[in-house]
């Protein structure tokens, strides 16, 4: 049997959402915008932190407070860029 060895960053949904808010100013549910349900987790593997141009689109309008939409993905490759979080792999765990 192969197998890899993998190393992440463990992050909470709820602390994730809480520093979006904090940071950006923004309010989400990520359970609900996700459709995620209890006792998940979900990979980000090697974020760097690059924005692609829709992204940064995305970007501005949230701070425009045109939309509070963006993906975990997104939220988390800006917290990275910004300097907020390490380059890397990232696991949202859901549970409540």
């Amino acid at each position: 049997m192969r197998y890899t060895e993998v190393h992440y960053f463990e992050v909470g949904y709820r602390d994730l959402e809480e520093e979006i808010k904090e940071r950006y100013n923004v309010e989400l549910e990520l359970v609900a915008c996700e459709e995620w349900h209890n006792d998940t987790d979900h990979s980000y593997n090697n974020l760097t932190g690059e924005i692609k141009s829709y992204d940064q689109d995305i970007y501005d309008d949230v701070m425009n407070g045109q939309t509070s939409y963006g993906t975990t993905r997104f939220y988390l490759q800006r917290l990275i860029k910004d300097g907020h979080f390490p380059p890397g792999n990232y696991l949202v765990r859901v549970c409540w």
